[in-house]
């Protein structure tokens, strides 16, 4: 069947049904002759129902419910002045006015070659094609399946309108309403979007290069750089075709191993399990015995504080009293000074009262052995 390489995840359709709901989400849009004051939406139709057209606004989703594998969806960019404009010639349900552009999404091809999804891949789009989609899904949908793979392989170009699209199931969208490729999926869905992602990678890696390249060589090795390019965006599809090989291969093979070796598997995780547990129950004890011996650390040293703490108390106790002591012997010392400053000025005043009694006695006529009894009472209460 066309899509029998795809997984459970990948795939639009189970074996259980032939429909789906399908969430498209346009990123960005570039190239587009857009005037002064318009926006930019998009409408998304499944050709085979003419009624289930959807419009929204950059950024956010689209949804087609109960899309069938053979059908194709026609996704067109338009610009008007709001939303909400009414127009006879513009998409069902009141949507903007002039079309800007178009792309055919056929679903098929989608499945077989991409696993269902695409993410923020660049598409390049048709212009003024006016309503050649609308006469009917089957001329719409002729030669749908090598025009996507060209526009899809023409989108790292930096020249003409084109869009960054995701294309999923509606219920593979995140709580934003965005697809989200996140490093905790499961295996499966690793595989499933692992050509989606290349894809993207591949096209913007080939579009920085081309940035690049403009940005340094500016005009003159413009034709250098788009052979550089080309070179490049072959290798990188290359690449990409032998991944997607090697992916499918591996897959197929994954699959038989992994039946072969679920007995084995059992077997060894048993005894993983009983050296995992064996190997608690040793950390167990260890945690145990370090535990002991850290409590009995720690009691030690809240030992060893609050002695040093008695210590502590101790010596500043010991400083109070020494600074009480050296306060009163600073007082003493003050007492002291005073009491000399006191004698020595009594001293003086002997001194000159004894000066007077010896000028008084010279006047007088006493003799001079009154002077040496004067005098040797004067000498032994001179201070030094």
């Amino acid at each position: 069947s066309l899509f029998a390489g795809a997984s459970r995840e990948g795939c639009f359709f189970d074996a259980k049904s032939t429909m789906a709901d399908v969430a498209v989400l346009c990123h960005e849009a570039r190239g587009l002759e857009s005037s002064n004051g318009e926006q930019v939406f998009v409408s998304v139709r499944d050709l085979k129902r003419p009624l289930s057209e959807e419009t929204c606004a950059l950024g956010t989703a689209c949804q087609v419910k109960g899309a069938s594998l053979d059908t194709t969806l026609l996704l067109r960019v338009w610009a008007g002045k709001s939303q909400s404009q009414p127009n006879k010639q513009g998409p069902r349900h009141s949507t903007p006015s002039r079309v800007l552009g178009e792309l055919t999404i056929p679903l098929a091809w989608l499945v077989t070659h991409a696993r269902g999804v695409l993410y923020q891949s660049w598409v390049t789009l048709d212009v003024g094609r006016g309503s050649v989609l609308d006469e009917s899904s089957e001329s719409a949908a002729f030669g749908a399946n090598s025009s996507f793979d060209r526009r899809l392989e023409d989108g790292d170009s930096l020249e003409g309108p084109r869009i960054c699209i995701s294309l999923c199931r509606a219920t593979e969208l995140g709580p934003n309403g965005r697809l989200v490729l996140t490093t905790d999926a499961s295996a499966d869905s690793k595989v499933d979007r692992w050509a989606a992602l290349l894809t993207s990678q591949r096209q913007h890696a080939a579009m920085s290069v081309a940035l690049h390249e403009q940005a340094t060589q500016g005009a003159h090795g413009g034709a250098q750089a788009e052979e550089r390019l080309r070179s490049l965006v072959s290798s990188r599809a290359q690449e990409i075709e032998e991944l997607r090989r090697q992916l499918q291969s591996g897959a197929a093979a994954a699959e038989v191993a992994e039946r072969m070796n679920d007995a084995g598997q059992l077997e060894e995780s048993s005894r993983a399990n009983k050296s995992r547990q064996a190997e608690v129950e040793s950390l167990k004890a260890e945690l145990d015995r370090l535990s002991i011996e850290a409590n009995s650390k720690i009691d030690a040293a809240n030992e060893r504080i609050r002695s040093l703490r008695r210590d502590r108390d101790e010596a500043n106790g010991e400083v109070q009293r020494l600074r009480q002591e050296s306060s009163h012997v600073d007082r003493e010392t003050d007492n002291l000074r005073e009491d000399y400053r006191q004698l020595a000025d009594q001293k003086e005043a002997l001194l000159e009262i004894v000066e007077d009694l010896h000028r008084t006695c010279l006047g007088a006529g006493v003799e001079a052995a009154g002077r040496n009894s004067i005098d040797s009472p004067a000498d032994k209460f001179r201070f030094d």
